[in-house]
């Protein structure tokens, strides 16, 4: 577990659906990544850990998945991590506009048991679900703010947007030079042409150019590229962007089994395509970084770490 290259699933999701209301499952409709019907159930850090079959996960990251009050999401998770011992990071959600931001994120530490390492507030999906209203909450000067107090914290942010996006989050994000953010599913190229990925790779590139304090997490492939199509091509492009030190994986269980057999398979695919010299980094070290996973994580609040590279 104190290795480099000891793995880590750096974006995941757990739920129960009888402890914590999650609106989305509830719904029982078709979403951007598909239809959410076969994993409507629980999902618990058992079920997670049984998913792993021969493969030994050393610390993963669980970030939040719509739950209807996070701070609920966040007591229950780390209830779970408690009881099995599993060392687990926390990126809760919160709304960084809020002018109560600061207890929010007090109270989601303290439910966090020292495991809360950052905060997910989506600023886009897909443009099936956002339409116009895709970025504007990065046009909002309180969320700017929010940001700056999560930086002020020691608290990382991942960023979900969508790639035409890129632009505007990077002339967002290069202003919060002390802020940690961790980009969601390599920014989310939805666009499957030669033109939309040619800028995508462009963009993506300025991005990590304009924010040293970001990674990129390979993850939600198998909800990008449905199919297998050009996965190749955004692993490549991710890399060149980011290098492998800035790169983690994650595997976007159970969300990403509903298009590939298994968690196994969501490795195996990233594996295959990631060359060996780039894998230590990217299967575990980057991610022990940037979230800060060692052996045994400690047990106290984390509300203001010194900062870290990353």
């Amino acid at each position: 577990m104190n290795g480099e290259g000891a793995l880590v699933d750096g974006h995941y999701h757990l739920w129960d659906l009888t402890a914590v209301s999650y609106p989305w499952l509830a719904a029982r409709r078709p979403r951007f990544f598909g239809d959410p019907a076969p994993i409507a159930r629980r999902h618990d850090l058992a079920d997670f850990r049984a998913a792993h079959g021969a493969r030994t996960v050393s610390a993963s990251v669980h970030v939040q998945v719509g739950a209807a009050d996070p701070l609920a999401e966040t007591r229950w998770l780390a209830a779970e991590a408690e009881a099995a011992g599993w060392p687990m990071a926390i990126v809760a959600a919160a709304d960084l506009t809020a002018p109560d931001l600061g207890e929010q994120l007090d109270r989601l530490a303290d439910a966090a048991g020292g495991r809360l390492r950052g905060i997910r507030q989506i600023v886009a999906r897909h443009p099936s679900e956002d339409g116009a209203a895709a970025g504007a909450l990065m046009a909002d000067p309180a969320f700017a703010r929010g940001l700056e107090q999560l930086a002020a914290r020691g608290l990382s942010f991942d960023l979900q947007l969508t790639a035409p996006l890129l632009g505007a989050a990077r002339r967002l994000f290069a202003a919060v030079p002390g802020l940690g953010v961790a980009l969601c599913h390599c920014g989310s190229p939805w666009e499957a042409d030669a033109g939309a990925m040619a800028r995508w790779a462009d963009d993506l590139a300025a991005f990590a150019d304009s924010v040293p304090g970001a990674v990129v997490k390979l993850s939600g492939l198998g909800m990008l590229r449905r199919d297998g199509a050009g996965v190749d091509s955004i692993v490549a492009g991710t890399l060149a962007a980011f290098g492998p030190a800035r790169t983690l994986w994650g595997s976007n269980w159970p969300v990403d089994a509903l298009h590939r057999p298994g968690w196994a398979a969501i490795l195996a695919e990233a594996e295959a395509l990631v060359p060996a010299a780039d894998r230590s980094a990217l299967f575990g070290g980057t991610a022990r970084r940037f979230y800060r996973l060692w052996p045994r994580m400690a047990s106290a609040s984390l509300a203001a770490p010194a900062r870290r590279n990353c």
